[in-house]
């Protein structure tokens, strides 16, 4: 593939992601634990957990999620996931 046709399609992947860190609010969001967690959704968890008197379940193995905690759980896979693509981005950038 040709060099310039390649470094261009990068940069139309990475140039909106560098873009996005430059955003003064995402800054101020992730300028603190709380707010990164929350970005994370992390916050969703301890209330699950609460609800559901985790700390009663010896085995969570053996508990299957209900449909809250699915969504739960594939909502924060999808934010880890582009958390992670964020971060090598920028190791790379």
């Amino acid at each position: 593939m040709d060099p310039y046709i390649r470094q261009a399609r990068l940069n139309s992947f990475v140039d909106p992601i560098k873009q996005a860190w430059t955003n003064q609010e995402l800054k101020l969001v992730l300028g603190s634990f709380k707010g990164f967690y929350d970005v994370l959704g992390l916050d969703k968890v301890r209330p699950y957990l609460q609800k559901r008197e985790a700390q009663k379940i010896e085995d969570w193995t053996a508990v299957p999620l209900d449909a809250e905690g699915i969504h739960i759980q594939e909502d924060l896979s999808k934010k880890f996931q582009v958390f992670i693509t964020l971060q090598r981005l920028i190791i790379v950038c």
